[in-house]
């Protein structure tokens, strides 16, 4: 019963985490660069990212040259990016080991 309770405790946290994901910027974004249409490809050297688009590759793009697409579907993908990446690579951890100290500190908590 414990187990089940944590399962459902975390997988709502995702649902949380996700939602909050939808204005942010996240891997895999629609964004606006220069008038066209890119996808947010790489975020490790924020505020500096990588966009791709019709076989074009971008880098070192600041995050204020571009703006993200905002739309249902962009809202949607946002989530739903946000939402695989945490049940991918977290929801496992959680639910053996909890939220561990060292976690905090990671950033994957979509804080404001």
């Amino acid at each position: 019963m414990l187990v089940k309770l944590r399962k459902i405790y975390f997988y709502f946290l995702i649902i949380y985490l996700s939602s909050k994901a939808i204005k942010r910027l996240n891997l895999g974004d629609d964004v606006i660069y220069k008038g066209k249409r890119y996808t947010l490809n790489q975020g490790v050297y924020n505020p500096k990212w990588s966009l791709s688009g019709n076989d074009i590759y971008l880098e070192n793009i600041h995050r204020d040259e571009f703006k993200k697409v905002n739309n249902p579907l962009a809202w949607y993908r946002s989530f739903k990016h946000s939402y695989n990446f945490y049940m991918d690579y977290w929801y496992g951890i959680w639910c053996r080991n909890g939220i561990e100290d060292w976690m905090r500190a990671c950033k994957i908590w979509n804080k404001d």
